[in-house]
C-alpha cells in the first residue's frame, strides 16, 4: 500500500528526504556484536533522540522562534541527529567502561573497597575532632 503525501505539507520533506537520509546514516552505527542487544540499545538511543528533538522543537514553537511545519521538520531532524550522535558516544563510553571494569580481578576491587572505607572513616574522625575543638 502506497503512502500518499500532500506536497504542501511539511511532512513531504521529512518523508522523502530527511527520514531516509537519517536512517541511512544512523543505520551504520553499531554498539554490540550481538544483533539483539544492538537493536535494543539502538532503539533506546533513537527513542531518546526523538523525544529530545520533539521537546526542543515544541519549545521553539511555543517561544515563537520558528513557524511553519517545514522549519519545524528540518529543525527536528537536525536536532535529532545531533543528539543521536551524542547519545551514541555516551553509550559507547559506558559500554567501554563496564567492559574495562569487568576485566579487573575481584581482589583488586576488594583492596579498592577497603581503602575507600578506611579513608572515609578517617575523614569522618578528622571532621568530628576538628568540629569538637570549635
Amino acid at each position: 500500500m502506497k503512502e500518499y503525501v500532500n506536497v504542501k505539507s511539511g511532512n513531504y520533506i521529512m518523508i522523502l528526504i530527511l527520514k531516509p537520509l537519517y536512517e541511512l546514516i544512523t543505520g551504520e552505527f553499531s554498539l554490540f556484536n550481538n544483533i539483539i542487544f544492538n537493536y535494543i540499545a539502538m532503539f533506546a538511543i533513537l527513542r531518546l533522540s526523538y523525544k529530545i528533538a520533539f521537546e526542543f522543537v515544541g519549545e521553539f514553537y511555543v517561544l515563537g522562534l520558528i513557524s511553519g511545519s517545514e522549519a519545524g521538520s528540518l529543525l527536528h531532524w537536525i536536532i535529532r541527529f545531533i543528539f543521536f550522535i551524542i547519545l551514541f558516544y555516551i553509550f559507547t563510553l559506558l559500554i567501554w567502561m563496564v567492559q574495562f571494569f569487568m576485566t579487573i580481578s575481584w581482589w583488586v576491587w576488594t583492596i579498592i573497597g577497603v581503602t575507600l572505607l578506611l579513608v572515609t572513616i578517617m575523614i569522618v574522625i578528622i571532621v568530628k575532632i576538628t568540629s569538637c575543638d570549635d
